[in-house]
């Protein structure tokens, strides 16, 4: 390697970590010394393997229901449909709900 291939480099800046985005809301979150936490959401998470605990787990669940019209009207495509869950983050979060909507088999109906 040239020497101006080394001074050019030398100039150049380091990468600065970021802390992970909420998979939820997709902001970034904060790093409370010992979990990343997002406000929105109302979430903490593990700083070893990133797995999403309640902030307060005493807190009343949202329970909102689904709020996509084409889960709600249950539009089967090839043989599936979503299975919606009630929001599973605490009331009081701020941004969107979390369902956990999930495609599914639609099971077959039994020959009459």
């Amino acid at each position: 390697m040239s020497d101006s291939v080394r001074e050019r480099e030398a100039l150049l800046p380091e990468a600065e970590p970021q802390n992970p985005c909420c998979p939820v809301c997709g902001e970034v979150t904060s790093f409370d010394a010992d979990d990343f936490e997002c406000a929105n959401c109302l979430l903490i998470f593990s700083t070893t393997n990133l797995s999403a605990s309640l902030a307060d787990s005493s807190a009343p669940q949202c329970a909102s229901e689904c709020e996509d019209k084409h889960h709600r009207e249950q539009i089967a495509l090839h043989g599936y449909r979503y299975a919606c869950r009630p929001c599973a983050l605490s009331a009081g979060h701020t941004d969107v709900h979390f369902t956990g909507c999930r495609f599914e088999r639609i099971p077959a109906e039994p020959n009459s």
